[in-house]
């Protein structure tokens, strides 16, 4: 039987992502000083302080992924508890491309699985973070990890 494996979400990506943030805050905030004030620059300073925000609070409380024979558990970020997901709920792992450069771990709910939100959603659902060896390299695992634990029921 695999051992318990955990992924944390790598905080050097977070720490780049809260840089580049915080530089395009800090250009919106000078624009907004210097007298050239319209809504894309007020927009900007808005998302981009958002997403500076999001950052700092992932760099204290980053995702976690913690793989056992019954299942995976993610907790950490936005969650306020851990939400675990059994091994038999879920199909193929795969990587979801959000936009050139942006990549995200993704999985389809087996037919017989009770999907979240009554399947108002879709059947598929998808892990947040930014994973060190990038969400191909923990699609990979997640598949291997699940096959494993399924081959000996």
């Amino acid at each position: 039987m695999p051992d318990q494996e955990e992924f944390v979400s790598s905080r050097t990506k977070t720490a780049w992502g809260l840089l580049i943030s915080l530089a395009f805050v800090a250009t919106s905030a000078a624009a907004e000083a210097a007298g050239d004030t319209n809504w894309k620059l007020r927009g900007g300073l808005i998302l981009f302080g958002i997403s500076s925000l999001m950052c700092a609070w992932l760099m204290v409380r980053p995702h976690r992924l913690k793989l056992d024979p019954q299942g995976f558990t993610l907790s950490g970020g936005l969650l306020r508890s851990p939400k675990k997901t059994l091994w038999h709920d879920v199909g193929e792992f795969y990587v979801r491309r959000l936009r050139p450069g942006a990549n995200m771990v993704a999985f389809t709910y087996a037919p017989e699985a009770k999907v979240p939100f009554g399947g108002s959603l879709g059947r598929s659902g998808g892990l947040p973070g930014m994973w060190p060896g990038g969400p191909e390299e923990v699609a990979w695992r997640l598949n291997q990890y699940r096959e494993a634990i399924l081959a000996q029921r």
